[in-house]
């Protein structure tokens, strides 16, 4: 499948970013070597090892010869996602790729996932950005209750979005450069900072299209698995939508708003604990905790959410 738009040879690197979690890593590099190669597309690995001092030399050195494609090592010692995935545009940029794919050390990526998010992309505009799809992968019985709330809502494929993650997703780098778009290293360590990149992109008119096709699986480490992690995750979330707001100029009626949506949600789930509906008053909870964020964030309330790595 061919793009009318793109005018020279494509050359991917999928970028990695991690931090003390070198099981997930093997996992996760173990996983490319049933995949389905790209036909005339240079595609190469570009590990981000986000730590103090450098670990991984070995681990990548000794599965390497196993990948169907050349993998990079690359050490950034100042600690920080935003940091870490600007590290990561540089190196790709330094050895000539014209695309990105981030994608995070606590997934799997399925056979046909690069070939679908490649084909996908083909379809459109080369501007365009192109979201695949996570599905969570939770291997354990604990708190079971909880399992469906870590999956993520069904969109088909072409859908169009509004906001994109850093989970799985593929942007011509030159699209970033000219639009001067880059992850925000101001507060490293509060999370959000995909975010607030794929908010500018959709301001200065980016395309965003969905890949339901193209589909990697998140590993959910069993410590997650608690309504507390998850109270925090849609908080967190929260703050950096109240951020984004306040930033754009909203004024006081989006907290007056968001606080009118804090009590109809409350009052919904006071229904549910009445009718001893736990499903339902646990989904009604993680939108009271993300409506708090919206609040507190448009008021310039920050945490720094990744001081700790989950996960092994």
């Amino acid at each position: 499948m061919a793009n009318k738009y793109i005018t020279k040879p494509a050359k991917i690197s999928i970028a990695i970013c991690t931090r003390e979690r070198p099981i997930m890593l093997t996992n996760l590099l173990k996983s490319f070597q049933s995949i389905e190669i790209l036909q005339n597309v240079d595609v190469q690995i570009d590990i981000i090892e986000n730590h103090t001092e450098t670990n991984l030399a070995k681990l990548i050195c000794n599965l390497a010869p196993s990948l169907p494609f050349k993998i990079n090592h690359h050490w950034e010692p100042k600690i920080g996602i935003p940091i870490a995935r600007n590290h990561a545009l540089r190196v790709a940029r330094e050895s000539n790729a014209t695309h990105i794919i981030f994608i995070d050390d606590d997934e799997l990526v399925a056979p046909q996932w690069l070939k679908e998010l490649w084909n996908t992309y083909l379809q459109y505009d080369e501007n365009t950005i192109i979201q695949g799809a996570v599905a969570s992968l939770i291997n354990t019985t604990k708190n079971k209750h909880l399992h469906q709330l870590f999956q993520r809502g069904h969109k088909k494929t072409g859908d169009r979005m509004q906001l994109c993650a850093t989970n799985n997703v593929i942007v011509q780098l030159e699209v970033l450069k000219k639009h001067n778009i880059y992850f925000d290293e101001s507060r490293p360590l509060a999370g959000g900072t995909d975010s607030k990149l794929f908010r500018k992109a959709a301001q200065r008119g980016i395309p965003m299209i969905f890949c339901a096709d193209a589909i990697v699986y998140e590993d959910i480490p069993e410590e997650r698995i608690t309504i507390s992690w998850l109270s925090k995750r849609h908080f967190r979330t929260g703050l950096t939508y109240g951020e984004h707001y306040r930033a754009t100029g909203a004024g006081l009626m989006f907290p007056a708003a968001r606080s009118w949506d804090l009590f109809r949600y409350s009052l919904r789930a006071l229904t549910y604990i009445i009718k001893l509906n736990k499903y339902k008053f646990q989904k009604r909870w993680l939108k009271i905790c993300r409506t708090c964020g919206r609040i507190l964030g448009f008021f310039h309330y920050r945490i720094d959410s990744y001081k700790k790595t989950d996960g092994q």
